[in-house]
């Protein structure tokens, strides 16, 4: 399972992250020491692809997530169904 870090994180929403497969991070500027951290310390791997604001980002950030868990196909299926529902209603 990822790790989710976002401002205010408690500790127990924290308590298992050295033993995620991936961090992600919704500020970069709050989450990027801890995130660092865990990589280097852990191998827990932090998604570099900036927070997905807008339909593009968005995009790319799925695509980074689905690589980094080795389910790049499940990626591009959760944005082609997110597209379908948002444009085709």
């Amino acid at each position: 399972m990822p790790n989710y870090i976002i401002p205010y994180s408690t500790v127990e929403s924290l308590v298992h992250s050295s033993e995620a497969i991936a961090t992600i991070q919704a500020c970069p500027t709050l989450g990027s020491y801890l995130g660092a951290a865990l990589e280097q310390e852990f191998g827990v791997v932090g998604i570099k692809t900036p927070p997905p604001y807008g339909v593009a980002q968005t995009d790319r950030w799925f695509r980074e997530l689905g690589k980094l868990l080795g389910k790049e196909q499940e990626a591009e299926n959760l944005i082609a169904e997110k597209k379908k529902n948002i444009y085709h209603k």
